[in-house]
């Protein structure tokens, strides 16, 4: 791929119909696609590659061509007894903490050789802080946020309504702002604290955010007003179930099933998150 620098109009079309292809990037606004093309380096590494280590303060943001990576955690942030907790397949993107320059909570490493298209953190911050649509060409919300639910992506809502409801049955609940109710709802700021304590594959309120971003995106959890974009903020969301006002609480047995199925959950929204975290960003406007 020729340096950002030196690509022609040809260069960018080229990469342009390659990345159109590419699941992370298959919801993106063409206007924004033709952004990530102009500024995007191509990465063809080895298997067995690190591209940071847990502790590092990034400096890019990736999404996976080709290949996997595989997601290494140590408790003692000492490289030797990494565990891996999980791996990261073609269409995945990971390196969002570039945007509040937190420390890398995972190390990174090739699985397979595998191709990689990184943004460099300056470039990264630009997408985010500038908007890339022109206003005579509107971003229609039914090419961006999925209005039928996906099966699993379903289920993943129904796992954590009934954990928050078995663990902490305090958090959805009625609540008055401005002189109004609003029925059965949920604080962003309290489901990301919640999400942090429930399991060890999350370790940033910024991945918090991204796996309830997974959720928001399919219709599973909506915001009261409509907002495409989970925040970490004093905002009301509501999951799909307690949209009618006869919601059912969980029995014995679906808290049963809860307990077993929740750390897949949280590891499927793990996995999930980063491509959710990157589109809300660059549907910024």
């Amino acid at each position: 791929m020729v340096r950002p620098l030196e690509r022609s109009s040809e260069d960018v079309d080229i990469i342009f119909t390659r990345l159109k292809e590419v699941k992370a990037f298959e919801k993106f606004h063409p206007n924004l696609l033709h952004q990530i093309c102009l500024c995007g380096y191509y990465e063809n590494l080895e298997k067995g590659i690190t591209l940071f280590r847990q502790g590092d303060i990034g400096t890019n943001w990736y999404a996976v061509l080709a290949g996997s990576l595989d997601v290494k955690v140590s408790e003692t942030s000492s490289h030797q007894d990494a565990v891996t907790i999980c791996t990261l397949g073609i269409g995945t993107a990971f390196g969002e903490s570039i945007l509040d320059n937190t420390p890398r909570h995972a190390t990174i490493v090739t699985r397979e050789s595998s191709e990689l298209l990184r943004i460099e953190q300056e470039d990264f911050k630009t997408l985010w802080e500038t908007p890339l649509i022109e206003p005579h060409v509107p971003l229609r919300p039914a090419n961006t946020i999925t209005k039928v639910p996906s099966e699993k992506i379903l289920r993943a809502g129904k796992i954590l309504r009934i954990a928050i409801l078995s663990r902490a049955p305090h958090m959805i609940r009625d609540r008055k702002y401005h002189l109004k109710t609003y029925r059965q709802c949920c604080v962003g700021t309290e489901l990301v604290d919640w999400m942090i304590q429930q399991t060890s594959c999350v370790h940033s309120r910024t991945q918090a955010v991204g796996m309830w971003q997974v959720l928001l995106e399919d219709g599973v959890l909506n915001h009261v007003d409509q907002e495409r974009h989970f925040q970490d903020k004093y905002l009301f969301y509501r999951f799909l179930d307690d949209e009618h006002e006869d919601a059912p609480l969980p029995t014995d047995e679906e808290k049963k099933e809860c307990d077993e199925e929740l750390q897949d959950t949280m590891l499927l929204l793990s996995q999930m998150g980063p491509d959710a975290h990157m589109r809300m960003i660059l549907r910024k406007p």
